[in-house]
């Protein structure tokens, strides 16, 4: 499937003669510094420690970066993600931006979606509704990033600075409320873990609250550091992690169609994670980085373009289809997790925790097969989870593409399939439905790419 793949995107990248190696053309999401300040003062968080903060973005640098967007990406839809530090602190810049905005986000050929990263505690019943409205109004998908570690009362990593507070009973009663009356808010949403070491034990109880929230992901991540012998995670508690992870999508399967992610930023051994082409960040100044973080950071020396006079920098193009960086052969890992960009740019300097790169590809390897499945779920099922009727459903539907796209590979022209509903009742468990669906996925795929192949050909 891969030989399949490599050809088929040669031979469109010759007949469209895409050939500018600036172009960000797979750009799909930017990652918008709005302040680095927070209202909150977690142990664990770098940011707004001892840091400058930035300037206020303007409706005209919004319109620029808009305008970046539809130039630079072919992929016609992008995520604009609202960043800090705490961005509700912008709350009324963000609102001034979006509707000093409308007629770009709706006029320029991208489909703009929009996500606010948020610890929740700021986001009250009137924004909810504002943000409701504008959605609805607009027709522009909108969701958030809600940064909840734990559900525990007393946990004394994560505190209001002011008060010294977890101030959790304001962020319940606001994530219930967007439950209970803004359900297309919290569809569009994902709650994002980050678990401590101390707080394994009660992971996966805090993942079934978010999951009975029916939100798009709950992601969960573990933060580690680069001295191992710190010795923070021992060996038991990354069991009992993985353990609650499989344990939490067995969960989510079997009563909701909320998918599960476990590990951000690992990826096959030898690909990256698209930092520096399929995703950006962006500050006030102008300049586009190659990540959020070096957004964050405010390093020129990083920055790849400027969103405001399109120029694109000498070094921009280092981050563009980055391979595998041969620096760390330190093992055998099928998986890897380290900042490849960061690698090429900064020798030496690794910018993940990769003293704990082992345990970390060991954990995403051996949840990786419930939290596709999971995914797949998502795509596939109504909210309740996948039934049988509708397993039955999709996969006649499947194979009746498969066959139609086979078709017309054979002929050389692009066939569409018939709808098709062959409804009946279907054995087995869910789990085996969903296995059968991720890898029916794979072969629609390798279908659709052999049938472009066919057709690229006579080009």
């Amino acid at each position: 499937m891969n030989q399949i793949s490599i050809s088929v995107d040669d031979l469109l990248n010759k007949s469209l003669a895409v050939s500018n190696k600036y172009k960000y053309q797979d750009l799909s999401m930017i990652n918008l510094i709005m302040t680095r300040r927070c209202n909150f003062d977690c142990t664990y968080c770098p940011e707004d420690k001892d840091q400058a903060n930035i300037g206020d973005w303007t409706p005209e640098l919004f319109k620029s970066l808009l305008q970046f967007c539809a130039r630079e990406s072919e992929k016609k839809s992008v995520m604009l993600s609202f960043f800090g530090g705490e961005p509700l602190l912008k709350w009324k810049l963000i609102k001034e931006l979006l509707t000093g905005a409308v007629d770009d986000l709706k006029n320029l050929d991208v489909d703009f979606t929009i996500n606010i990263s948020t610890n929740v505690f700021l986001l009250d019943a009137k924004k909810q509704k504002w943000l409701s409205d504008f959605s609805i109004e607009h027709d522009i998908n909108t969701g958030f990033l809600l940064s909840i570690d734990t559900f525990l009362e007393n946990n004394t990593q994560r505190i209001q600075k002011k008060s010294g507070e977890t101030g959790l009973d304001t962020i319940i009663a606001n994530l219930d409320h967007m439950k209970e009356h803004h359900p297309n808010l919290m569809k569009s949403s994902s709650f994002r873990v980050s678990l401590m070491h101390d707080l394994v034990y009660r992971v996966e109880e805090d993942m079934r609250i978010m999951v009975g929230y029916n939100p798009a992901s709950v992601i969960v991540h573990p933060i580690t550091t680069h001295d191992k012998e710190e010795d923070l995670w021992t060996q038991d508690l990354w069991d009992m992690f993985e353990q609650a992870v499989n344990n939490t999508c067995m969960y989510a399967l079997m009563t909701s169609n909320v998918a599960i992610e476990c590990m951000e930023g690992v990826s096959e051994r030898g690909g990256n994670c698209g930092a520096g082409s399929t995703m950006l960040g962006a500050d006030s100044s102008g300049d586009l980085y190659s990540c959020y973080f070096t957004a964050h950071d405010g390093d020129k020396t990083d920055a790849v373009a400027s969103y405001v006079t399109g120029d694109h920098y000498e070094q921009g193009h280092r981050y563009i289809d980055i391979v595998y960086d041969k620096k760390c052969d330190s093992c055998d890992m099928e998986y890897c997790h380290q900042c490849h960009i960061k690698n090429v740019i900064h020798t030496g300097d690794y910018f993940c925790p990769a003293s704990w790169c082992v345990e970390i590809a060991t954990m995403y390897k051996n949840t990786k097969h419930l939290c596709d499945l999971t995914t797949v779920n998502s795509w596939n099922s109504p909210d309740g989870g996948l039934t049988m009727a509708t397993f039955h459903e999709k996969i006649s539907c499947d194979i009746n593409s498969i066959a139609v796209y086979l078709m017309g590979a054979l002929k050389g022209e692009m066939l569409e399939p018939e709808e098709h509903c062959g409804c009946e009742l279907a054995e087995g468990s869910i789990t085996e439905a969903l296995e059968i669906l991720a890898n029916l996925d794979l072969l629609k795929l390798t279908a659709q790419k052999t049938m472009l192949n066919s057709i690229v050909k006579k080009i």
